[in-house]
């Protein structure tokens, strides 16, 4: 049985109360905490396992998952009619967070789901 703690961990979340009560798991919210993190939460512990999700992956790591899976060059010409400030974050982050609200907007604009954006992230983190 996967574990409160297991839970926070996967989803890279530090500070927040996970609470069990008739089977149902709730996060305390805070600001980093999303209705999709609460829907992935619940379907976690409804499995009884976790697939973890990293919380972030470096900017290679990202970059070798989307040339690996054919979207770096839908990605690279989506940034390329982004604001300047969206530009720069892509281009010097020293880490890509799975939370990035930036990074799930362009995700979805692109038509990808939160599942595939977290499939993104574990393969991500199998590049070294």
């Amino acid at each position: 049985m996967i574990t409160a703690e297991q839970i926070a961990a996967t989803l890279g979340l530090t500070g927040v109360i996970l609470t069990v009560s008739d089977g149902v798991v709730s996060i305390a919210a805070n600001e980093s905490v999303t209705a999709s993190m609460q829907s992935r939460v619940q379907a976690w512990w409804k499995a009884g396992e976790v697939n973890p999700v990293p919380s972030s992956v470096t900017p290679l790591q990202m970059r070798r998952a989307l040339r690996a899976t054919g979207l770096k060059a839908t990605v690279d010409a989506a940034l390329a009619s982004q604001s300047e400030e969206v530009r720069e974050e892509w281009e010097y982050a020293t880490e890509v967070q799975r939370t990035n609200p930036t990074l799930d907007a362009l995700a979805h604009a692109l038509g990808k789901t939160d599942a595939e954006i977290d499939d993104l992230f574990r393969l991500a983190a199998t590049f070294v």
